[in-house]
């Protein structure tokens, strides 16, 4: 049932352990870690180790371009400070309204101490949708694509 899911906590979601990072990391190593580490998203935290920032893909896109003297700065310079967060034992559904409502793809998850324990990805979502519902999902029948839709611009 979906109440069901909504009432699962985030952290038997999560699917990946959050690749965590200091913020005087330069950009350029943060970028082979989230390469490396195939995620498309670091977390970034403050001396104490508490989250101070998540730094992205849309990051790189939107601040970094091609901008070569910005890959040596510290990513705090780069990051999205103090980001939507999410606690390990809070409900699904409230993460996905988090989500949902600031368009993030990406939902650190902390402990009490604001010291991120995991990362929550919206693949990790579909993929707990995807077990869940089984049957109504893999047995779709193919829908052939015959042109763009309305929607795509055609």
């Amino acid at each position: 049932m979906l109440s069901d899911l909504a009432q699962e906590p985030v952290r038997s979601v999560a699917r990946r352990v959050a690749i965590v990072v200091a913020g005087d990391l330069p950009i350029h190593a943060v970028l082979q870690q989230m390469t490396d580490g195939r995620q498309g998203a670091v977390l970034v935290t403050d001396e104490q180790g508490v989250l101070c920032g998540i730094f992205t893909e849309r990051d790189v896109l939107m601040k970094l371009g091609d901008d070569e003297a910005l890959r040596n700065r510290p990513v705090s310079e780069l990051m999205t400070a103090e980001p939507n967060r999410v606690r390990a034992s809070e409900h699904l559904g409230a993460a996905l309204h988090r989500m949902r409502e600031g368009g993030f793809r990406h939902l650190p998850i902390v402990d009490q101490a604001s010291k991120p324990v995991g990362i929550l990805s919206i693949r990790d979502v579909l993929v707990v949708v995807a077990d869940h519902f089984p049957k109504e999902i893999l047995n779709l029948p193919p829908v052939p694509r015959r042109g763009p839709s309305p929607l795509d611009g055609g």
